[in-house]
């Protein structure tokens, strides 16, 4: 893990000009999103406080963690850079201890406003995207050599942006079956 300090993630920003950081959506024509098709209970982890079923919603964190793993494998960089959207980095220390100690460790506080490198196959990254799924931490995950952008969010959908959309959504096409386990399903929106 490193931080990245805001001036080099504000560099970033600015090179991927095919995405509103500010709006968070592509400014091209479209954006994919991945989500459970509707053969799947929509049980989100705020749910679970109004007696959700807790190894239902777990099932699906672990179909979105593994799925967006594989994804992210299949781009060519071997780092992403986490950025935060929101004031904080994580809003409640206790759901994922281990991500607000790698945190600590770091010296990443919730004021600080720069990014995070780290390995797309770290720990951490699963970290993250459980964190968001759970709505405890809003951050995006890029990918600037491959330019794009990938937002996981606490209602289990997955938006993703490029600047190669077309491509990328072939990718997935031919293996969201494998990487989602019959459960997902891709579709798209206006930027």
């Amino acid at each position: 893990m490193e931080k990245v300090s805001a001036k080099e993630l504000k560099n970033i920003e600015n090179y991927l000009r095919f995405y509103d950081f500010e709006e968070l959506s592509s400014k091209q024509s479209r954006q994919l999103i991945i989500k459970f098709n509707n053969k799947v209970s929509p049980v989100t982890y705020s749910d679970l406080q109004f007696n959700g079923d807790k190894e239902e919603y777990e099932n699906k964190e672990k179909i979105l963690i593994e799925f967006l793993k594989k994804l992210f494998k299949q781009f060519g960089e071997t780092h992403c850079v986490i950025r935060k959207y929101d004031e904080k980095w994580v809003v409640n220390k206790e759901i994922l201890p281990k991500l607000t100690t790698a945190l600590t460790r770091y010296s990443v506080s919730n004021t600080f406003n720069g990014g995070i490198l780290l390995e797309k196959d770290e720990i951490l990254v699963d970290s993250f995207i459980s964190s968001v799924l759970r709505y405890n931490s809003f951050v995006q995950f890029i990918f600037k050599t491959d330019e794009i952008v990938v937002s996981p969010t606490d209602h289990l959908d997955i938006f993703i942006a490029s600047k190669n959309i077309d491509g990328l959504e072939r990718k997935i096409l031919d293996n969201i079956t494998v990487w989602g386990a019959d459960a997902l399903e891709i579709g798209c929106n206006k930027g």
